[in-house]
C-alpha cells in the first residue's frame, strides 16, 4: 500500500526505518522516493528507533508522505 501511494503520486516519499549504513545493528530513519530505495531499506528491524524528530520535520515541510514501519 505505501508503495502504491508513492508510485501513484499521492505521496512524495515514504518515511521508514532502515538499517544504519555504518553500524548494521542500529537503525536510521530514511526517506524513500522509488521502488529500489524501498527494497534496499526493507527488512525486519529489532533495534530501538526514535523517528519522532523526523516525523515533525516532515510535517513542517507540508509535502504528502507515508509513515511506514516506524515502530
Amino acid at each position: 500500500m505505501p508503495e502504491h501511494l508513492l508510485l501513484s503520486g499521492q505521496a512524495s516519499y515514504i518515511l521508514h526505518i532502515a538499517a544504519s549504513e555504518d553500524v548494521l545493528r542500529l537503525n536510521r530513519v530514511t526517506r524513500s522516493t522509488g521502488e529500489g530505495e524501498i527494497r534496499h531499506a526493507s527488512g525486519s528491524r529489532y533495534a530501538p528507533s526514535v523517528p519522532l524528530k523526523a516525523i515533525v520535520v516532515c510535517l513542517e515541510e507540508s509535502r504528502p508522505f507515508v509513515a511506514d514501519r516506524l515502530a
